[in-house]
């Protein structure tokens, strides 16, 4: 496949409103890409797993993390041109991968950041949404231009949006429900790619109990004098139980090309595993405590 690049004006369109979507980028690979989702789920037994948030509520959400490293073919996609291109064009040719969790989604969402933070190292998910998906059926949404910090009109929404994590009915601050608050609505069809900036605010809202979607996260790479803020970014994922961010099969399936893109997060990945333990340590005593 021929080498894939960005548009200056698409580069311009992400950084100015913190997403872009790709329509039917991957329509030669989709059907694929599900079959192989549905196999990682059908070892895990339909369950997986899920962050602190939601650990003894798996009607909310189920999640595996690393979710593409569990399965060879779609380890591939950190080898695909069009991933290559774009995490290169918007985070930098020596990009980093940094894992990418799996999702069954089963309620709404809230308005929420993957993280909001003005001094943070560019980085970006890549979102495969693997059902038709509208306004009315769960489509992503989000607030353009909410990614820039400190920006008034940023630093306002995530005001508004932070004061309550719980799935409000209604954003005080707006006497709005989550449903009216302005955005854009990305529809979706399988095969489409949808790219966007972790600082942007986003939910979904509405749509079935099993909608199936994953990311690949991305960042630029970290200079040296910033590797222990990598290092400590890593470990906080501990809390999905898993030792390492980057999977077994991702490493192993790997060429020189995609180990370029792996090496600085194995290198300062140690911490990770501390944090793991003792979450783990947590989740049995109060599966305990509960009996």
């Amino acid at each position: 496949m021929e080498e894939f690049k960005l548009s200056a004006e698409q580069i311009c369109f992400f950084d100015t409103f913190g997403f872009i979507k790709f329509p039917g980028l991957f329509n030669d690979r989709i059907d694929r890409i599900i079959e192989e989702y549905e196999n990682v789920w059908s070892e895990r037994g339909q369950r997986g797993y899920t962050g602190a948030m939601h650990m003894q509520d798996r009607t909310k959400r189920s999640t595996i993390c690393p979710f593409a490293d569990q399965n060879e073919y779609l380890c591939t996609l950190l080898d695909d041109p069009r991933v290559v291109g774009i995490a290169s064009a918007l985070c930098g040719e020596d990009f980093n991968y940094i894992g990418g969790d799996g999702n069954l989604m089963s309620t709404d969402g809230n308005w929420h950041s993957d993280g909001y933070e003005s001094d943070r190292i560019k980085m970006i998910k890549l979102g495969f949404y693997l059902d038709p998906l509208t306004h009315n059926t769960g489509a992503l949404r989000v607030i353009p231009g909410s990614h820039r910090c400190g920006d008034k009109f940023a630093e306002d929404v995530h005001e508004a949006t932070a004061l309550d994590i719980s799935r409000p009915k209604v954003y005080p601050k707006w006497n709005i429900t989550p449903q009216d608050i302005p955005c854009q609505v990305i529809d979706n069809t399988p095969g489409d790619l949808i790219v966007f900036n972790v600082n942007v605010k986003h939910v979904s809202l509405g749509g079935s109990t099993r909608r199936r979607m994953f990311v690949l996260g991305i960042t630029a790479r970290f200079p040296e004098d910033r590797v222990e803020e990598l290092q400590d970014m890593l470990a906080f994922d501990g809390r999905f139980l898993n030792d390492h961010t980057i999977g077994e099969k991702m490493i192993r399936g790997a060429s020189p090309q995609r180990m370029r893109h792996l090496q600085q997060i194995v290198d300062n990945d140690f911490k990770r595993k501390v944090v793991a333990e003792e979450c783990r340590r947590k989740l049995a005593e109060a599966q305990a405590g509960a009996k």
